[in-house]
């Protein structure tokens, strides 16, 4: 179990580097050990509550960018009803 402890650090450590990291595969307990991993140092990256912000802020975009593709009009109309309470 020993030789897994670096495997899964690299695994992880690849996931922060390349920002394929989801937060939602992980246990909130995971999600505190990982967290604490990046403030000992011992992984680099940004600390979990950044990560997870970016995370959700990149879904928001996605399926914004999914309901434009499916309904541009829509959206754009939404968007102006939005404007006009403004």
């Amino acid at each position: 179990m020993a030789e897994q402890v670096p495997n899964v650090i690299g695994s992880l450590q690849n996931k922060l580097n390349e920002q394929s990291f989801n937060p939602g595969e992980y246990s909130n307990e995971q999600l505190q050990v990982i967290d604490g991993l990046l403030e000992q140092g011992v992984l680099k990256g940004p600390r979990m509550g950044e990560i997870v912000k970016t995370f959700s802020e990149t879904q928001r975009t996605i399926a914004k960018e999914k309901e434009f593709a499916k309904d541009p009009l829509a959206v754009a109309l939404e968007i102006n009803q939005y404007l006009k309470v403004i």
